[in-house]
Order: C-alpha cells, then sequence, then structure tokens
C-alpha cells in the first residue's frame, strides 16, 4: 500500500480556525490546536493510507469518522489531488453524537473514573465446572493492578 501526501485545504484551517480559536477558552473549550493535534491528525494518518480507504462518492473520494473524546464524532471528506496526494477538503463535527451515547464524558471528574482494569476472573471451563449458565465472556469481573515494572498481578 503505498503511503500519500496529504494536505489540509485552506477551507478547513479557516472553518476550523473559525469554530476554535487559537486560544482555549476559560470555560476549557478547545482550540484550533486540540483539533489540529487530535481528531484532525488521526484523519490525516487514516488518509496517508487513501488507496486502503473505502470510496465515498467515486473512486478519488473517501471520508472517514474519527471519534475523539473531547469533540465527539467528526467526519472528515478527503480528495485525490494527484497521483499519490490527497487533501483533506472538508470536516464536520456530528453535533449529534453526545445525544446517542448514554453518558457524556464532560459529566465525569477524574475522581470518578474507574483507575483500573477489569479482567475475567474465571475462565471458560471453570465455569462449565461449576455449572455457570453464563455466556463466554461474562464472567466475574475484579481490578488488575499494575506494578511499576509493568507486569500484571491477578
Amino acid at each position: 500500500m503505498t503511503a500519500f501526501r496529504v494536505d489540509v485545504s485552506a477551507r478547513v484551517d479557516d472553518k476550523i480556525a473559525r469554530k476554535f480559536g487559537a486560544d482555549r477558552t476559560t470555560t476549557g473549550g478547545p482550540s484550533f490546536y486540540d483539533f489540529e493535534t487530535g481528531p484532525l491528525a488521526a484523519a490525516r494518518l487514516a488518509f496517508s493510507r487513501f488507496d486502503g480507504q473505502r470510496e465515498a462518492a467515486g473512486p478519488s473520494i473517501r471520508t472517514v469518522t474519527i471519534v475523539d473524546p473531547f469533540f465527539g464524532a467528526v467526519v472528515f471528506t478527503d480528495v485525490l489531488v494527484g497521483e499519490y496526494a490527497v487533501e483533506v477538503a472538508d470536516a464536520s463535527i456530528d453535533t449529534t453524537y453526545w445525544d446517542h451515547v448514554d453518558q457524556d464524558p464532560a459529566d465525569y471528574s477524574v475522581s470518578t473514573l474507574p483507575m483500573s482494569v477489569p479482567t475475567c476472573s474465571r475462565s471458560r471451563s471453570t465455569r462449565a465446572a461449576a455449572g455457570s449458565q453464563r455466556p463466554p465472556g461474562t464472567g466475574t469481573m475484579r481490578s488488575a493492578s499494575t506494578s511499576s515494572a509493568g507486569n500484571t498481578s491477578r
């Protein structure tokens, strides 16, 4: 698969700059830099493999949706402009995204987020021997702690 050069159109740069501005807001709203280094960077990476993306409206147009924990779902449209060059032609934030998820991350504080990774404590064969009626992959959950060496203890 060939790597494509990915440029961002002036139209998209202007659109993002108008929407977010150069600096974060006093209430914690994002800046142009936040958008550029978050969802736009992810879209550029995806579009660098343009020929591996699904066609959107013909062989020279692709779209990709990037789901960002701050911006939500952002749909990017890319257009082939040269043999191995593409351009991000549009970016559109799905304003209804947060309406479709159960809980908005903005409703959480860092102290309320779980600080451990759940792992399954019993194997499929152990459940079967115990006569469990649970479907595979839904065993009892417990937390795994990580040591400074990066090993997970159970």
